[in-house]
């Protein structure tokens, strides 16, 4: 009875050590915004609405948020063709780029 716990609690240690390894890969294990990617709409217009995304560094995301914040008009002059264009890959850190997956 004591193998069997034993067995199964090394088992449980290997899957966790596995899931963090993984995470890490993808990015998840260095918080640091450079190291995390993320999908950023980069024209006025949504990607829902004819817009345009990309898949960049939540640091380089927020300053296209910025840019996109003084440059874009407003919601009542802004006319956006309702064409979806958003792309359904998640947006992951490989090898230090983010790239669509």
């Amino acid at each position: 009875m004591k193998k069997k716990v034993f067995i199964i609690g090394i088992i449980v240690v290997l899957i966790i050590i596995l899931i963090g390894v993984v995470g890490y890969k993808n990015g998840a294990g260095n918080g640091s915004d450079e190291n995390i990617c993320v999908k950023q709409q980069t024209s006025c217009c949504s990607c829902d609405a004819g817009g345009t995304e990309e898949c960049m560094t939540k640091q380089k995301a927020e300053v296209e948020q910025e840019r996109l914040a003084n440059d874009c008009p407003g919601a009542e002059e802004l006319i956006c063709a309702q064409v979806y264009r958003c792309n359904d890959k998640q947006c992951v850190n490989k090898d230090g780029k983010c790239v669509l997956e």
